[in-house]
């Protein structure tokens, strides 16, 4: 059964040099089923709202491309530094990563947490953008969520 409320948990930690956003959501689903979502990356813009496009593949060393919708003009270049199968994904570059972790709380649902630390010289100036970065890291999750217990309910049938 699909739970409505997604009881999506977001907070941002504001240090001198970076920035670090963290969200987690409990999701009804297995972590095979999430780790096949967000590990095809070709299939990010018809599940998750926050995508604009994605190029690449994720594999050991691989490279990925990523424009995000509020501004889909901006391209985001990442390489995969961890890759453990439906449990752990780990992308970044010079100003750090990001790092996707599934844990089965108990049989059928998963927790999934995502937090992303940068590195910031200037941080004040990124503060406004802070609270929007919130956001899209909740609506990623929040997406998550759905397409997984969509996909879950529609295999049991």
């Amino acid at each position: 059964m699909i739970n409505s409320a997604p009881a999506c948990r977001a907070r941002i930690i504001n240090k001198l040099f970076s920035r670090e956003t963290i969200v987690s959501i409990e999701i009804q689903s297995e972590p095979k089923i999430i780790w096949l979502l967000i590990t095809t990356g070709s299939e990010y813009p018809k599940w998750n709202s926050t995508i604009f496009s994605f190029e690449g593949s994720f594999t050991k060393r691989g490279k990925i491309k990523l424009r995000l919708k509020p501004d889909p003009r901006a391209v985001f270049l990442f390489s995969i530094h961890e890759f453990e199968k439906n449990r752990r994904l780990v992308w970044g570059n010079v100003l750090g990563k990001r790092v996707f972790t599934l844990t089965e709380i108990r049989d059928g649902v998963t927790n999934f947490r995502m937090s992303e630390k940068r590195i910031s010289l200037f941080p004040f100036f990124f503060a406004k953008k802070a609270a929007s970065i919130e956001e899209v890291f909740k609506q990623f999750a929040t997406d998550l969520k759905k397409e997984s217990e969509l996909i879950t309910l529609l295999k049991e049938k």
